[in-house]
């Protein structure tokens, strides 16, 4: 069986890939594309995050609530391949968390999938550009330019890129605006006839990441900040594209 794992990188339109997947599932399935919703997929999910949280060493403390033990999770996933996939079909799976996996968890990924053939998609972004979009992120959800520190003194995505190279041969995309079809066309999936799904990290405007900046010297609770800050994100890039 052909399994395509999508491993990230962080900031690079994994939500938004992963939104056209889900709404798109039907349609890929008639092309042989498998895009499941697991057992413990959490109803709102668009991805197969718990497969990717169950390879880090701590898993997340917002989706705590959803630990299993990782043989469970995966045994999940070996489960889906043997009751829906005929001979032929292709799966494809997608959590930005994967990147973040050590050598003894891919080395896991290696073992448990061992009767199939594994190519993971690795979506690299230049890394200025990718140091500029997770300040961005950052500032959005609350923290000031002081709490930042300065940027990473290495490629990060080199690093994650690397761990997964040492198990399996990976397929890396150049991020771009056009990453969804190319990662279709890496597919072989040359059909146009899919729902759109519009960028849901849109560009902001000009000064609207310094403005953010400034207010969240304002104290407030966090959640609370994140709320307003999103409000206020959202609002200015609506009212810009008029």
């Amino acid at each position: 069986m052909k399994i395509f794992i999508h491993i990230g990188d962080s900031r690079t339109g994994t939500t938004t890939l992963q939104s056209f997947l889900t709404e798109n599932s039907a349609k890929l399935l008639e092309l042989g594309i498998h895009y499941p919703r697991l057992p413990s997929s959490h109803k709102d999910s668009t991805a197969q995050h718990l497969l990717a949280f169950s390879l880090l060493d701590e898993w997340p403390a917002f989706a705590i609530k959803a630990k299993k033990p990782r043989e469970q999770i995966w045994d999940e996933l070996k489960q889906y391949i043997d009751g829906n996939m005929k001979l032929g079909g292709r799966l494809l799976i997608s959590s930005e968390a994967f990147s973040s996996a050590g050598q003894e968890q891919i080395g896991f990924v290696k073992k448990t999938l061992s009767e199939h053939d594994v190519t993971p998609i690795f979506v690299k972004r230049d890394i200025e550009d990718w140091r500029r979009s997770m300040r961005e992120q950052r500032i959005r959800r609350g923290f000031h330019e002081a709490e930042l520190g300065g940027p990473a003194k290495y490629d990060l995505g080199a690093k994650k890129l690397a761990n997964w190279a040492n198990y399996f041969d990976v397929k890396v995309i150049h991020y771009s605006r056009n990453v969804i079809s190319d990662i279709m066309a890496f597919l072989d999936i040359n059909d146009t006839d899919f729902k759109i799904i519009e960028n849901l990290n849109a560009q902001p405007p000009e000064g609207t990441i310094e403005l953010l900046n400034t207010l969240n010297k304002i104290p407030m609770e966090e959640k609370n900040r994140v709320h307003f800050n999103e409000t206020i994100f959202q609002w200015l890039v609506k009212h810009s594209a008029k």
